[in-house]
């Protein structure tokens, strides 16, 4: 069992739902309209495997997540803390987990996120692209902002040397088994 001031990042368990709904339900109306939450169900339904959770002590203090579709975007979702939890760099700790995976992942070209106007500040520090905003698109007051970050992969190098190919020069012939 972690102690009490040890903080852990760990992937969602279905015995999880209560705890990160209770975390929904402390953040409405300030950061998410109520009736969000029936997507936020959807989501963990969805994407259980690519959500993470906080954990202090024994208590699930907040969490974050990602879905990717077919179109090679990956959407953060559902990022949350209790209010009493906000602003101690969890939020950085989840995101950094988060794009790490779906960097590792190579599935995705492109990372979007849909919150309200209080997550500016936060993504951009990670250097998101704000790409429009919906005045009171989740309810009166609660704005949609839409993000973008461009996902960077590292350079991938053959192991030429150790394959006995020359670094120039060399290219693949005959198409095998092509149509």
């Amino acid at each position: 069992m972690p102690g009490d001031d040890e903080i852990v990042l760990r992937k969602f368990k279905r015995h999880d739902y209560p705890a990160i709904h209770k975390i929904f339900q402390a953040n409405c109306p300030s950061y998410f309209a109520e009736s969000q939450g029936r997507n936020l169900s959807d989501f963990l339904d969805r994407n259980a495997q690519n959500y993470y959770v906080v954990v202090i002590g024994d208590e699930i203090v907040g969490g974050g997540g990602y879905s990717v579709n077919y179109l090679k975007t990956a959407f953060i979702s559902w990022v949350m803390f209790k209010p009493q939890f906000q602003n101690r760099q969890l939020g950085t700790l989840v995101l950094r987990q988060v794009i790490k995976k779906i960097r590792d992942g190579k599935k995705a070209e492109v990372i979007e996120a849909m919150a309200s106007q209080h997550s500016t500040a936060f993504f951009n520090k990670f250097n998101f692209t704000l790409l429009d905003v919906k005045p009171d698109f989740w309810a009166d007051g609660l704005n949609l902002h839409r993000f973008l970050l461009k996902v960077k992969f590292k350079k991938f190098e053959p192991p030429v040397k150790k394959q006995g190919f020359k670094k120039k020069g060399w290219e693949i012939k005959g198409n095998k088994g092509a149509n």
